[in-house]
């Protein structure tokens, strides 16, 4: 008995890293999914470069957890991803926020949310009603005073039980309408080949901060104020001045809402799932998706700061 033991006391002075480096291919499957359940995406991306057995199993991990949320919508899982690929459109909202988040606290999505270009509306909104046997339940032109700005109209679609909202956007880019969210908490997306998170840091400590364009632009309504509790019910700290979020240098550091960001730049986190592995920026593919370069705004960082800036959003390439 006492050989088949680890003697854990004669690797004191090893970090953490190297003692999972050594011993967790030992573990039985059941307790390395345990230990998968209870990490967030960027930290099983950190894990996955331990060791080449360690990234082959967070890979097919992420893989299973993907499939799994797309399933719940449609049949064709394959088919599925290369409309995705196609059209260059994302799946957005709570699904995406689920597989950033540890698996331990995933939430039930009743519906799916597909974010899609004016260029393949028909195309998007067709392949789900022929392919997978949706119905158009209702097509909503979004109210000016209330909604995104980059949104051009909503198809709810129904199959029983199951519901995807095809959001268009008029926009090049179907990131566009993301920028616009309620908070940094849902600015998360899924594409055929990537897992992506825009504000991972703030994500995965849970805690959000809220688009300055919503008081700004005088957007608050009633479902916002529904989405923004619903997230502080699940444990989410909301937050609307930055500096509750962590001290940041207001005129450089690009954790400063007023900061101008892109989706290549370097505090994003993109897992690509076909790889198994983060992608940093300089190995990101500008061709599968037009590039958006974004700010939120807001007033100042400081109650002793007179800064102020409005949210805006460019499609640059």
């Amino acid at each position: 008995m006492a050989q088949d033991c680890i003697d854990l006391t004669r690797h004191k002075t090893m970090d953490n890293t190297n003692l999972l480096n050594g011993y967790f291919d030992r573990l039985s499957p059941e307790i390395e999914i345990m230990i998968f359940d209870i990490l967030p995406l960027p930290d099983l991306a950190r894990f996955s470069e331990t060791r080449t057995g360690n990234q082959i199993d967070v890979a097919n991990y992420m893989i299973r957890r993907r499939d799994n949320i797309f399933k719940t919508f449609v049949d064709d899982i394959p088919l599925f991803i290369q409309l995705l690929k196609f059209t260059e459109s994302i799946v957005s909202g709570s699904n995406a926020l689920n597989l950033i988040m540890p698996q331990s606290q995933q939430v039930a999505a009743h519906d799916m949310d597909v974010y899609a270009t004016e260029q393949y509306e028909l195309v998007v909104v067709e392949y789900l009603k022929n392919q997978e046997g949706y119905k158009v339940a209702d097509k909503i032109s979004p109210k000016p005073k209330y909604d995104g700005s980059e949104i051009a109209r909503i198809y709810k679609l129904e199959n029983g039980e199951k519901k995807i909202d095809i959001i268009i956007t008029h926009q090049k880019c179907a990131i566009a309408p993301v920028l616009q969210f309620h908070s940094t908490i849902v600015m998360n997306y899924i594409t055929a080949d990537d897992i992506v998170c825009m504000y991972p840091k703030w994500t995965c400590d849970r805690k959000g901060f809220i688009n300055p364009r919503l008081y700004m632009e005088d957007k608050t309504n009633l479902r916002t104020a529904e989405a923004l509790m619903k997230y502080k019910k699940r444990g989410f700290r909301l937050c609307a001045e930055p500096f509750q979020l962590g001290v940041h240098n207001c005129n450089r550091s690009i954790d400063c809402p007023h900061a101008t960001r892109t989706t290549v730049d370097e505090r994003m986190f993109n897992w690509n799932v076909n790889n198994g592995m983060a992608i940093g920026t300089a190995m990101m593919d500008c061709w599968d998706m037009p590039i958006i370069v974004w700010s939120l705004g807001g007033h100042g960082c400081t109650t002793e700061s007179n800064k102020r800036s409005r949210n805006h959003i460019l499609v640059a390439a």
